[in-house]
């Protein structure tokens, strides 16, 4: 900005509005109209958004109606730059919008990649989980086989030593038969051998018994012949 509150580089510091005798055609001197010639020249030189050179129009100008239509083609120009400068200043402020549009979607993608680093940091854990886990389930499907060939096994020799307990329990019921066979047997053989025993003991006891009272039988019958013969005698 300049001291007359105009931007530098644009066109209200390049051409200077002309005085009002300037515009009325009543200049009275060679410098001004040099100067405004030279201010236009310069300005259409460095202009470049009108897209136009104004050089050879502003450079044949001559006289009072010459400067009069300088000063309307400066004012003009002035009025044009005016416009380009709103123009610069809307673009100005799209571009500000759009900066700050720009920076907040940099915002939002660092935002989402950090989102995404730290979903695909999870989706690596998850997937470390999951090997781990398949790994497991497959040591424990490994033990579940080895379980049931082992229960198998253990089913089935539960289900010998079942028949082997039951041929325990058959040999042991008809060893209790034979052994209470036996046992009646020793019982009848024991009380025969008695009965004999006490048969033979009354045997030897009746023997006895007669074989003493033998003695008595013939004391009583020499006593009777005795007594006969006494008698006879007599």
């Amino acid at each position: 900005m300049n001291s007359n509150g105009v931007p530098n580089g644009t066109t209200a510091n390049i051409i200077k509005p002309p005085n009002t005798s300037s515009i009325n055609g009543k200049a009275t001197g060679e410098d001004e109209s040099s100067w405004d010639l030279q201010s236009a020249a310069a300005f259409s030189r460095q202009n470049s958004m009108e897209c136009w050179d104004y050089t050879i129009e502003l450079e044949c100008l001559q006289g009072p109606q010459d400067l009069q239509l300088a000063a309307e083609l400066g004012k003009t120009l002035l009025e044009r730059n005016k416009e380009l400068e709103s123009d610069l200043r809307q673009h100005q402020a799209i571009i500000n919008d759009q900066a700050q549009e720009i920076e907040y979607l940099t915002k939002q993608t660092a935002a989402l990649r950090e989102v995404n680093d730290s979903r695909l940091r999870m989706y690596e854990n998850i997937e470390i989980s999951i090997s781990d886990l398949e790994r497991a389930n497959h040591r424990l499907v490994l033990e579940n086989s080895a379980d049931k060939k082992h229960i198998k096994t253990l089913c089935h020799t539960v289900e010998t030593l079942e028949s082997r307990c039951e041929e325990l329990v058959k040999q042991n019921e008809d060893l209790n038969k034979i052994i209470a066979m036996d046992r009646r047997k020793k019982e009848r053989q024991q009380n025969r051998e008695n009965g004999w025993k006490d048969g033979a003991m009354k045997s030897s006891k009746s023997r006895q018994d007669n074989h003493d009272s033998e003695p008595e039988t013939e004391e009583k019958n020499s006593t009777q012949f005795q007594r006969v013969v006494r008698f006879v005698s007599t």
